[in-house]
């Protein structure tokens, strides 16, 4: 794992955008396509916004949530939302899309179709951007949760996992894609805000995962992981 800090959330913004763009960029050249794979909620709003503007062959990239809540797909705390309003306009515009949702009541009903959605985009996936709570989780994997051991199965083949976080904002029931998928990749960044969650990633290498699920990200060794904070 290696940490790029900034002084502040636009020089950080400027050069991952960046560094995302040329990834992208790369991966169509050399493949005729490429895959990102988009962390949700608050923190890279911001980030979209500048990578909306990053000049890429949009239209032969492929895009998907890291996780969704299950919810209406223009509810404000859905992360099929966020995207279409924040990464989705100008040139990206032509993205093509595979999203978590479905029309299926529950998650877990949704499992099998999204999970071959999932496996029929680019893959490895050339960009995984993961943001990180405060409580070290990732995507929708959360600590101790009853879904936690079986997304965090390095080896397994599922792609995706129904996740309840009760109490969780936005919703409890979500659907998140398993380490194993995420590590299906060439590069993944984690972004992440502010002193407490930068020594929350520093302390994570000596946590146990079921407690703080970013340590089986940050203890991996197969795929070149970068920290970007501010």
């Amino acid at each position: 794992m290696i940490e790029h800090l900034f002084p502040d959330e636009a020089q950080l913004i400027e050069a991952l955008a960046g560094q995302i763009g040329r990834r992208l960029k790369q991966g169509v050249e050399a493949r005729g396509q490429a895959s990102l794979v988009a962390a949700g909620g608050s923190t890279p709003r911001r980030l979209y916004d500048a990578l909306s503007q990053i000049d890429c062959a949009w239209d032969k990239v492929w895009v998907t949530p890291s996780d969704e809540r299950w919810v209406a797909t223009d509810d404000h705390h859905s992360n099929q939302n966020m995207l279409h309003h924040r990464l989705f306009k100008g040139a990206a515009a032509k993205a093509r899309f595979a999203p978590l949702k479905t029309d299926d009541a529950t998650p877990l009903e949704a499992e099998a179709s999204i999970d071959a959605r999932i496996a029929a985009m680019p893959r490895p996936f050339d960009v995984v951007c993961l943001g990180m709570g405060s409580d070290g989780h990732f995507a929708s994997l959360f600590p101790f949760n009853a879904a936690l051991e079986r997304g965090l199965d390095a080896g397994a083949a599922a792609n995706v996992v129904a996740v309840d976080v009760a109490g969780a904002e936005g919703g409890a029931a979500r659907l998140s894609l398993t380490l194993s998928a995420l590590l299906d990749a060439r590069w993944i960044c984690v972004l992440i805000r502010g002193d407490q969650k930068l020594g929350v990633s520093r302390g994570a290498a000596q946590a146990d995962a079921l407690r703080m699920p970013i340590q089986a990200l940050i203890a991996q060794d197969r795929v070149p992981m970068d920290v970007h904070s501010a």
